[in-house]
């Protein structure tokens, strides 16, 4: 059989062509799978606290914003809790599937919930949020 010399981390290894070939169909094989994960691009805001009056405040949120993705981005500059909320209108930015709390990431990866509305509200260990999905890739093998 016919071996090459492969440097691999300063180490020179003799190599079969089957072996090399191998090599890098598993390494491009592997490539393709991590770009092949599911996203959503998100915002959100959030409320803190778990209490019956933060999901009606919610509620009444969800009511006033109606389907407005410009009221949405508002409504979490002046009343999110959270830093991103406050700086970019409730930008999460494409978010990977598996990436977020399991309530949060459940919503934004549900085939049944629809893009462009507002969703929720979701209660999580950090409070109650109200979801916009603007667009989602979802990875289907």
């Amino acid at each position: 059989s016919i071996l090459l010399p492969v440097q691999i981390l300063g180490t020179t290894l003799p190599l079969s062509p089957v072996t090399l070939c191998v090599f890098l169909v598993t390494a491009a094989f592997s490539i393709y799978v991590f770009q092949r994960t599911s996203k959503a691009l998100a915002y959100h805001i959030l409320l803190e606290g778990t209490d019956e009056e933060t999901r009606k405040k919610m509620l009444k949120f969800k009511e006033e914003i109606g389907d407005n993705e410009r009221k949405f981005s508002k409504y979490a500059e002046l009343y999110s809790s959270c830093p991103s909320g406050k700086r970019q209108g409730g930008a999460l930015g494409w978010v990977p599937q598996g990436s977020m709390v399991y309530a949060f990431d459940k919503v934004l990866f549900d085939k049944n919930m629809e893009e462009r509305k507002v969703l929720g509200p979701i209660q999580t260990e950090f409070g109650w949020h109200l979801i916009w999905i603007r667009e989602r890739n979802i990875c289907t093998w």
